[in-house]
């Protein structure tokens, strides 16, 4: 099972205003044309590679435990599957 948490893909950006405390996390994988695909697929509005807000201590922990649907890690290990 694939987490990001751990992925290398996982990009922190610091709060945008002054006085806020949450990180945003991205997917920073290069498939973003397949995630943003997955997005219109499914009608999805949020941005395409947001993950989660941060927790914690000036919230610089991702907050997701598992992966997205739209994970280009999760689709490909899927696709490996089915051929098997």
């Amino acid at each position: 099972m694939h987490y990001c948490k751990n992925c290398p893909y996982l990009r922190a950006e610091p709060p945008y205003q002054k006085g806020a405390l949450r990180w945003h996390f991205y997917c920073n994988h290069r498939s973003q044309k397949y995630i943003e695909e997955y997005h219109k697929r499914r009608k999805m509005t949020k941005q395409p590679n947001f993950i989660c807000f941060g927790t914690g201590l000036y919230g610089n922990k991702p907050t997701i435990k598992t992966s997205p649907a739209w994970c280009p890690l999760k689709a490909r290990k899927e696709q490996e599957h089915e051929r098997k």
